[in-house]
């Protein structure tokens, strides 16, 4: 299961931003020479606020200000180039006066309204597009050239925060996929996992139909809890892979990889344990999945790891592969089982990924653009030392004459500047080449533009970084 404790160096790190110096206010091209002049907007915090995922309040300690000569005043907030812009919140003032009238504006070759307007902090929906550069706020109360000064404003992430009987419903590992025009997630939940897991969907990111719990009839292997699901699409229905958890001890969770099926996502009643995926354990056919490979540990009456399933299908070889999280006599491991089709039969193929302390989670596997594969995952010491996102880089799937084949394991950052930020990714390719990717801060999803770069050990997936204003 996912750990929180990369949301917490994302604070800590949003806060140290925010003690550096602001830097230098840009001023972007517009209609006109030296019309607009815009202050760059910055991001210290992450707090709650009900409906949506993250609140990121602005800096205005120094009483920033920005005034035009000659045109309409633009404040361009530059974390609209790295994050899913649900809404903005915000009071302006012009001089000494009542609240500025403002617009939204987005910038493509010039500032473009997007038709929200705001005048007393009500929050506003932005609902901006993916891959926006920049986003603005516009009033013309500056046209006159009095100062327009920040009283209140944040910005709000698209993301999915939902709530049962007034408190959040506290998600955890999750998962994102595309369907008939929706992105849906299931998730699993911390105050609930014996339920399902939870199902919602959205056309936007930013306003989430909540559609209720999948996989509510319990089975023998799932009889406590389930965890992290993974959905894949194939053939005209969707396999949940998912963590089954039954607990033989007290605080001993016992965990297999399940399966269940649908062809209709959106209705949660329709999914079910798939009995009829097959799996090979110990020579035998199972509806389950737990390490088999030598070296493997999984005791039957205790803690057992076996969880955060993930399934790829790689074109190249017509294989599919079954990446989880695990432990044998080596350490914590992401070990791999391939079959030749998502019914079967799996077989466990060993270990490609080993810390010797801890347990590696949420792995998740992408083509590197020049060849060979990307993995992303968290990992945490026992003792919470040199813990983090982290990215190893491989040539093969398999284990390579015996030994795991994702090597150089690095943390996220230092791999390629700005890294990811939150804990639990989830990753989609984009038609433009960008990945969406997905993660938790808190117990609730945010969604975030990244792409992939070229860092020191070859590519990885990175945040799109930050900018200095409109060109």
């Amino acid at each position: 299961m996912r750990r929180a404790f990369a949301g917490v160096l994302v604070v800590i790190g949003l806060l140290a931003s925010a003690l550096a110096e602001p830097a230098t206010p840009k001023q972007p091209a517009g209609p006109g020479a030296g019309s607009n002049i815009a202050a760059r907007a910055k991001v210290y915090a992450t707090s709650s606020l009900p409906g949506h995922p993250a609140e990121h309040a602005i800096d205005d300690s120094a009483e920033t200000a920005w005034r035009a000569a000659n045109a309409d005043a633009v404040l361009w907030l530059d974390f609209g180039a790295r994050m899913r812009l649900a809404g903005l919140s915000h009071v302006i003032r012009a001089g000494d006066s009542e609240p500025a009238a403002t617009e939204i504006v987005t910038w493509q070759n010039g500032w473009t309204p997007i038709g929200q307007t705001a005048g007393r902090g009500e929050p506003v929906v932005a609902k901006v597009q993916a891959n926006t550069q920049y986003i603005g706020i516009r009033s013309s109360a500056g046209s006159a050239g009095r100062p327009l000064t920040i009283e209140t404003l944040r910005a709000f992430q698209a993301g999915w925060r939902p709530q049962r009987d007034g408190k959040d419903l506290r998600l955890q590992d999750f998962c994102f996929f595309r369907h008939d025009g929706y992105t849906y997630i299931g998730s699993m939940m911390k105050d609930f996992g014996h339920e399902g897991i939870t199902i919602a969907r959205s056309r936007d990111l930013i306003d989430w139909e909540p559609l209720g719990i999948a996989v509510s009839r319990r089975t023998p292997e799932d009889k406590a809890m389930l965890w992290a699901p993974h959905v894949v699409e194939h053939a005209g229905e969707f396999h949940m892979f998912y963590t089954g958890v039954t607990q033989p001890k007290p605080n001993h969770w016992n965990q297999k990889i399940l399966v269940a099926t649908t062809k209709d996502p959106a209705n949660p009643k329709e999914w079910q344990r798939n009995h009829a995926v097959k799996f090979i354990v110990d020579g035998r056919t199972e509806s389950w999945f737990r390490p088999s490979h030598p070296g493997h540990v999984w005791p039957a009456d205790g803690w057992a790891d076996c969880r955060d399933p993930m399934v790829y299908y790689n074109p190249p070889d017509r294989t599919w592969y079954l990446f989880y999280s695990g432990s044998d006599t080596t350490g914590g491991i992401v070990g791999v089982a391939t079959a030749p089709n998502i019914l079967g039969p799996w077989e466990d193929r060993g270990p490609v990924l080993c810390v010797d302390r801890g347990v590696p989670e949420s792995a998740f596997v992408l083509p590197d653009p020049a060849g060979g594969y990307v993995m992303v995952i968290n990992h945490s010491t026992p003792d919470r030392i040199d813990g983090g996102i982290k990215i190893a880089r491989a040539r093969s799937l398999l284990p390579e004459n015996g030994k795991p084949s994702f090597t150089g394991l690095e943390l996220l950052e230092p791999s390629a500047e700005p890294g990811l930020v939150g804990w639990a990714h989830e990753f989609a390719m984009n038609p433009d080449g960008t990945v969406l990717a997905a993660y938790l801060t808190g117990y609730f999803i945010n969604f975030q533009d990244a792409r992939f770069v070229k860092g020191k050990g070859g590519w990885t997936v990175s945040g799109i970084p930050e900018t200095t204003g409109p060109k």
